[in-house]
């Protein structure tokens, strides 16, 4: 994992077909002695925006998934300055006051929450 989290660092866009079948939201357990938090944290805190490559799922995808419900995640996103993870997350979320809560947090950062299931800005 350290490995993947360098090279995405160098070139955004690398990890995420290495992380392909993770199933983050199917509670894929991965190695339960490993940190996947501090690792997804680390690695978004440190690399830049990826590229959108069709048919590739991202970093950010995976992410996604992984923080759901995860405010304090959330938070260090926005200080990353991962905004559009931060809407990801708030769109994938089937929790509705986790969402609420990150287009709040969207709103008062400046940034438009974009709705995926609206097709446009609240």
């Amino acid at each position: 994992m350290k490995f993947f989290q360098r090279e995405e660092q160098k070139n955004a866009g690398v990890v995420g077909p290495f992380l392909h079948g993770a199933q983050w939201s199917l509670d894929w357990p991965g190695d339960k002695e490993y940190d996947y938090r501090s690792w997804f944290l680390e690695t978004l805190r440190n690399s830049s925006q990826e590229r959108i490559v069709p048919h590739i799922q991202s970093l950010d995808f995976y992410a996604h998934e992984y923080f759901d419900g995860d405010m304090p995640a959330v938070e260090e996103m926005l200080k990353a300055g991962r905004m559009e993870l931060a809407n990801l997350t708030a769109i994938g979320s089937e929790d509705d006051q986790f969402a609420a809560a990150i287009r709040r947090r969207l709103l008062e950062s400046g940034h438009p929450f974009r709705d995926g299931r609206l097709g446009g800005l609240t």
